[in-house]
């Protein structure tokens, strides 16, 4: 069974706001978990229901070697501290807010990519990190709020997010 990219889209964007939303609601329950440990179960969660996936529609564990471990432990590190970050930011802000501030994963990405990498540059790319910055300029003063800690962390995670992406990628 092969699913199309946009079932795969809808798929991902739905499970996103769902576990934004459960996770906000995990993080100020009446006995809250810390974000670490929010992370952690996030983590594992998808990691069984990655390995459920391949085990379901045949797909092969690739070749584990030292060089799969140190490429894995690195990227391991990023997504675990952008994932903490980001869902700190959930003790004060809501759910919308940390998801656009931490939509600077994509500047991050495409940054790094044109610096690391040498990806190729074309308007679309400037137009879309203008707007994300905007989109945050917009959410912070557009709303009276201040600029507080749980701000830094949803960028703090979109910054180790994109960092992550762009190791990932390559």
């Amino acid at each position: 069974m092969i699913i199309n990219w946009f079932t795969l889209t809808i798929i991902g964007l739905i499970s996103v706001a769902l576990a934004d939303v459960s996770q906000k609601v995990t993080l100020k329950g009446e006995s809250p978990l810390s974000s670490i440990a929010n992370n952690f179960l996030v983590w594992n969660s998808i990691g069984t229901l990655s390995l459920i996936y391949f085990v379901v529609f045949g797909f092969s564990i690739p070749p584990i070697s030292i060089d799969f471990f140190i490429k894995l432990i690195p990227l391991a590190i990023l997504y675990f501290l952008g994932g903490s970050f980001y869902y700190q930011s959930f003790k004060s802000n809501s759910v919308s807010i940390s998801a656009v501030l931490a939509t600077i994963s994509s500047v991050i990405t495409t940054t790094l990519g044109i610096i690391w990498f040498g990806e190729s540059t074309n308007i679309y790319k400037f137009v879309g990190a203008f707007i994300v910055f905007l989109a945050i300029i917009i959410v912070n003063y557009q709303k009276k709020l201040q600029f507080d800690k749980y701000n830094l962390y949803a960028l703090l995670g979109g910054l180790f997010f994109g960092v992550a992406y762009t190791v990932d990628k390559y």
